[in-house]
């Protein structure tokens, strides 16, 4: 019980350092803002990306829950990264 408010204090702190880093807790925008700054685009440019391939996916929709699984995808797999230097 005693490590509650630690626990509490450490996830206060990444809700806020996500807050700072993408102005937002939507992981659609995270997914965008990465996309962007990985590509050397505008965020319009990302979105539209980001879009199309939830279309191909099926994902016309997305929910946050899916836009989590993609922003993982490109933040932890690099996929983006390694498309970009072909």
């Amino acid at each position: 019980m005693k490590y509650l408010p630690v626990l509490a204090v450490l996830i206060l702190l990444a809700v806020g350092a996500t807050w700072v880093r993408y102005g937002s807790l939507s992981p659609c925008s995270w997914m965008v803002t990465d996309l962007a700054e990985q590509m050397g685009v505008p965020e319009g440019v990302a979105a539209l990306k980001v879009r199309a391939d939830l279309a191909l996916r099926g994902v016309l929709d997305p929910k946050p829950d899916e836009c989590l699984v993609e922003w993982w995808r490109i933040r932890v797999d690099g996929t983006v990264h390694q498309r970009a230097s072909r």
